[in-house]
């Protein structure tokens, strides 16, 4: 599994982005990656890869987004004879983690997120759907943007790829709720609990936790999107929605 990173001093942006999806069709599959970009790249990378689903959803919703915290320090400056860009966003797909110990910390959130994913990948297999998110292949957003903040700088979202997937538990906000007793981490309990790859709208308008994950052409899952940070949310929706 190769794990890349694009240094963006002095290479341009199109290639790194026509490189990504090299890797991505290629053989090899790419274990994670942290494309920088600016802002105006990444409404173009949005608009090209983001699924129509996806945007649909959001409008719905009242324009609510999802968001992440994430800890990176993505701001390079590109200096040549014409110009200079502040790359303060990001095409990636870091490593799903919700199936490592450390993760939350609380220690019975692994045993949750175990149940949850034999729960998930027992509803693919009954299904027979290319794609279902679950612990193992997806990620976590919420629309909360203040729940987002407790995990690093709060960005706006934006799935990429195909056979998008998501899901969201349907009587409370957060998948976790914390604690060995909740029946959260009882296998048995989820039944109807998780609402699976419909009504995304009402979960951003009730601000409640997202998973997600999505395809490649080829199919493999690697979940990747797009963080813009959420101080850019008004030009978004101006531009975008």
């Amino acid at each position: 599994m190769d794990s890349i990173t694009v240094n963006q001093n002095k290479e341009n942006q199109s290639n790194n982005i026509e490189r990504i999806h090299w890797l991505l069709s290629s053989n090899k599959k790419v274990k994670s990656y942290v494309v920088p970009l600016t802002f105006k790249e990444a409404v173009l990378v949005i608009k090209k890869e983001t699924p129509k689903e996806f945007f649909q959803e959001v409008l719905k919703s009242g324009n609510k987004f999802l968001y992440r915290g994430e800890n990176i320090d993505i701001s390079y400056n590109y200096e040549n004879s014409i110009s200079k860009k502040e790359m303060n966003c990001a095409w990636m797909s870091p490593e799903p983690d919700l199936l490592l110990q450390g993760t939350y910390p609380d220690d019975n959130a692994l045993t949750y997120f175990q149940n949850l994913e034999k729960y998930l990948n027992a509803k693919q297999i009954s299904t027979k759907e290319i794609n279902i998110a679950r612990p193992s292949t997806a990620h976590i957003g919420t629309s909360d943007i203040e729940e987002a903040s407790k995990w690093g700088q709060s960005v706006s979202i934006w799935p990429c790829g195909e056979n998008f997937s998501y899901c969201f538990p349907q009587s409370r906000r957060n998948f976790f709720n914390g604690g060995l007793n909740s029946p959260s981490c009882d296998q048995d309990a989820f039944g109807n609990g998780v609402i699976i790859n419909k009504d995304l709208s009402t979960a951003l308008a009730e601000k409640k936790e997202v998973m997600f994950s999505s395809t490649d052409k080829m199919g493999y899952i690697f979940s990747s999107y797009v963080a813009i940070p959420s101080k850019y949310d008004d030009q978004i929706r101006s531009i975008l929605l």
